[in-house]
């Protein structure tokens, strides 16, 4: 097992040092955050030029008051090894270089559950058991939708991606695979529908308002660039 050992601040957060390539990093443990981990990329990115990475171009938070701001993230294309009190934790991570945050870094709970996860109160810890390999899907189109003021509109793409190149943020979407973006009643229905199609290793095909032809996004590798400074 592995013990992550934890402070309090005031607002009675849990704190913890997490190494990543050699420099200790605080972070938040935030078990309401989907993905793994997330560092503030104005601080660190110089640890990571070089390496390959999908550039995640456009809005990446939704909080109670709405969509967040746009921002130009990281998203390492693979895992990275990290470190607790000089002890390597078993998995690697899917590490995102993040440009807007409170907190130097956070864990969250996409990480957390590939373990069997144990809270030592007494003892200021987190201790982290049974851990299972997470099997990794690299395959995307590469471009995240969401339903504003019954509008279908682009809200984030990967940057690194040649295919979308042309493609500006809050773009309206007419329709998907010929099926006019009004019939999907809710956003879990279009992320739903999208990751059936994605699932089933099938094309993706996207008309936009004004545009009179369609992108047509197959299933492929996820598109990744070197990260410069």
């Amino acid at each position: 097992c592995t013990q992550l050992p934890i402070t309090y601040n005031h607002g009675n957060s849990a704190l913890t040092k997490i190494n990543v390539k050699g420099q200790p990093i605080t972070c938040k443990i935030d078990i309401g955050m989907s993905g793994e981990m997330a560092i503030k990329k104005k601080k660190y990115l110089p640890l990571f030029v070089g390496e390959e990475a999908m550039k995640s171009d456009g809005i990446s938070s939704l909080g109670a008051t709405g969509l967040g701001g746009i921002e130009y993230n990281y998203d390492l294309a693979s895992r990275t090894t990290i470190s607790s009190n000089n002890n390597e934790l078993p998995i690697g991570v899917n590490l995102e270089l993040e440009q807007s945050q409170k907190y130097d870094g956070y864990v969250g709970i996409g990480y957390l559950k590939h373990y069997t996860l144990i809270l030592n109160a007494s003892e200021k810890q987190y201790v982290l058991t049974n851990p299972v390999t997470p099997t990794d899907d690299s395959k995307s189109y590469g471009i995240n939708l969401y339903m504003i003021d019954d509008t279908c509109r682009v809200i984030r793409k990967n940057g690194f991606d040649p295919l979308l190149n042309g493609i500006e943020l809050m773009t309206a979407v007419a329709s998907i695979d010929g099926k006019p973006t009004s019939d999907f009643r809710s956003v879990c229905e279009l992320r739903a529908y999208m990751k059936k199609k994605l699932d089933e290793k099938l094309e993706l095909t996207l008309q936009f308002e004004g545009n009179e032809e369609p992108l047509v996004l197959p299933y492929r590798e996820t598109v990744s660039g070197k990260i410069e400074e």
